[in-house]
């Protein structure tokens, strides 16, 4: 595996390929994503992968064919912590609100797909 730099992101070659990624690491073409690709690339980043890893890494790719979203964009929050979070008065002047707005316009229909799936992973803690 090779890493080429580029100004939005990294192009990795593998197997004589050119595989283009965002400035997040993700593939721009999810469809070249392989097992043995992962590897290269966990290898890269000095990861041996376990099968804990392999099932992780299983979930992700999972959650982002159904959703076409990132997991940990909602997947990750922890709100047991909330006292330590961020809060709406904590500099406000430095938000940018018109990006939040763009996100959270993103994000609709992604939650609504994922609220109203059939496995209903996300349920009211009442219900």
């Amino acid at each position: 595996l090779t890493v080429l730099q580029w100004h939005r992101g990294f192009n990795l070659i593998f197997k004589g390929q050119e595989i283009a990624t965002d400035v997040q690491g993700y593939l721009l073409d999810s469809t070249l994503w392989s097992d043995e690709l992962a590897a290269e690339i966990a290898q890269l980043e000095t990861i041996i992968m376990t099968d804990e890893h392999w099932q992780v890494v299983y979930f992700v790719r999972e959650f982002y064919e159904q959703f076409n979203i990132a997991a940990q964009t909602i997947s990750s929050c922890d709100l047991t912590n909330f006292d330590f979070y961020h809060h709406v008065d904590d500099e406000s002047d430095k938000l940018d609100y018109e990006h939040m707005a763009s996100v959270v316009n993103k994000f609709l229909p992604t939650l609504e797909r994922v609220i109203n799936s059939e496995v209903q992973e996300i349920k009211m803690n009442n219900e």
